[in-house]
This record gives structure tokens, C-alpha cells and sequence, in this order.
């Protein structure tokens, strides 16, 4: 049995959405996970470049587990957005294998014997089969990958790229697979994942609402929290909003404001929030 040791930078919901996703995908294909490098014929390196901090850590492990495989027959993976974010950084250097969000596909090279569906090629058309528990109270849905934004201070258009939303009846069979698994939590607590929720759908002639409709008229018992909206977006979309606000479906709302002050939010691009 090969197994597989995977650090993850930065435990964001991106982070932990994917992380779950790929331990579940090397589980099922029967790869040990393990917690000591030693072990390991696979290290995987879940990256991020949001911060100064996670990028130093990033090309710290990065260095480690390169030096560390030298010797070994093992096969070192940087994955996440630092891949795509700081690409000329990486993408010369000899020993490291490059899978970026978009082509996640490419992990079937490294697994033999498949017993399972492979990866998806786009990170957001990962099958119903995939959602999981990755938190102990909680369920994620991936909504979307990207945004309709150009913040002057954002990295995830260039680690991401373009706004990739899923369809609306993939996220509702998502639920419906959740709504029927035997799990304590009543109600379902369903966190929708995207960059920017507010974003959803533009690139798929829909919107949040269309999707938010249909999910909260989904008989069960559950509760939605939405990470991330933009503000300006939901600006744009409250009145229609207030419908499915209304249905108490809708628990929680995560709204990155970044700042009040006029003059900061034209230097930011992120105009007509307040």
C-alpha cells in the first residue's frame, strides 16, 4: 500500500474543502494518509499565497520536502493556489510536480490502479459523491472558483483565473446527497464556497438568486452560511434578496468589507460598497 503525507499552508475553506476532496480521492484508491514524512512515497503540499506569510512557508516546505526526497523514491506535489500565483517561481524547478486548480485531473498520473472516479479536470464540477464532513459541525458546497472583480490588492484572479461557476442543478443534488446522510447535526449546517458567492452564476446566465431560490425550497432541515459576498454585489442583488433572507434559511453571510473609508476603497477597485 502506498501512502501519502499532505501539508496544507493555511487552513482557509478553499484549503479545507480541497484537502478533504483529496484525502477521501487517495483513501478510496487505497493509500495510507500518513503523518510522518518518513513514511511517505507521496508528499503533497496543499499551498497558499494569500499572505507574505503563507508564501515564506509555502517555499519553506517546498525546500524541505525537495531536499528530504533527493535520496527517496518519493514524488514531491505542489498543489493550491500558489501555483498558479507565483508560477515563475516554481515552475523550473526540477523534482516538483505542478497541479494547479484547474487541472486537478493531472493527480490520476499519480495514482495506479484506480478503483475510483478520477479527479475532475475544473475544481468546480467535483461530483455529489465528494461532499464530505470536513469540519466537525459543517458541510461545504463548492458554488464557484474566481470572481467578476479586479481588486488592485487580490490574488485570485491570478491563482484562480477567470469566474467558473457550477451549475445550479449540481449544487441541489449536493444538498439533496448531504440532506440523506445519518449525521447529528440538525439542522444541516451548509456552507456555499466560492470566492464570491455574489459573483455566482454570471458566467453561466444565472445569478446567487436563482441559485438560493432553489436551494432553500429543498424540503429538510438545514441552514445555509454564505462565504464569501462581495458587498457591492449584495448591494446589487438585496431587494431580491430579501425572499430567501426571509425564509430563515439563510443563517450567516460573510461579507469581506476590507475598509469604510472612500479614498482606500477607489485605490482598492472595490467602488460602490457603501
Amino acid at each position: 500500500m502506498k501512502k501519502v503525507f499532505i501539508q496544507t499552508i493555511y487552513k482557509c475553506c478553499e484549503n479545507s474543502s480541497f484537502l478533504s476532496t483529496t484525502l477521501e480521492e487517495f483513501f478510496n484508491n487505497n493509500y495510507q494518509i500518513v503523518s510522518d514524512i518518513n513514511e511517505a512515497d507521496l508528499l503533497i503540499i496543499n499551498g497558499c499565497s494569500f499572505v507574505k506569510e503563507c508564501r515564506d512557508d509555502t517555499e519553506k516546505y517546498v525546500k524541505k520536502y525537495l531536499d528530504f526526497a533527493k535520496n527517496r523514491d518519493s514524488q514531491v506535489v505542489l498543489t493550491g493556489c500558489s501555483v498558479n500565483a507565483e508560477k515563475d517561481k516554481y515552475k523550473d524547478i526540477t523534482g516538483l510536480y505542478l497541479i494547479d486548480y484547474n487541472h486537478l485531473s493531472l493527480f490520476n498520473k499519480l495514482i495506479s490502479k484506480r478503483k475510483t472516479k478520477s479527479f475532475e479536470l475544473n475544481f468546480c464540477q467535483i461530483s455529489a459523491n465528494h461532499s464530505r464532513i470536513i469540519v466537525p459541525d459543517a458541510y461545504y458546497i463548492k458554488i464557484a472558483d474566481g470572481c467578476v472583480n479586479n481588486c488592485s490588492y487580490c490574488i485570485i484572479k491570478k491563482s484562480k483565473g477567470k469566474l467558473k461557476s457550477r451549475y445550479i442543478n449540481d449544487i441541489t443534488n449536493d444538498l439533496k446527497v448531504i440532506l440523506k446522510l445519518n449525521h447529528s447535526l440538525d439542522p444541516h449546517k451548509i456552507i456555499l464556497l466560492a470566492d464570491d458567492c455574489g459573483s455566482y452564476g454570471f458566467d453561466i446566465d444565472t445569478n446567487i438568486v436563482n441559485l438560493l431560490k432553489k436551494l432553500i425550497d429543498i424540503p429538510g432541515e438545514f441552514k445555509l452560511y454564505l462565504h464569501y459576498f462581495f458587498p457591492g454585489l449584495l448591494i446589487q442583488f438585496f431587494d431580491q434578496l430579501k425572499e430567501t433572507f426571509n425564509s430563515g434559511k439563510i443563517a450567516f453571510i460573510n461579507i469581506p468589507i476590507q475598509s469604510a473609508d472612500q479614498k482606500i476603497l477607489r485605490k482598492m477597485k472595490r467602488q460602490n460598497i457603501f
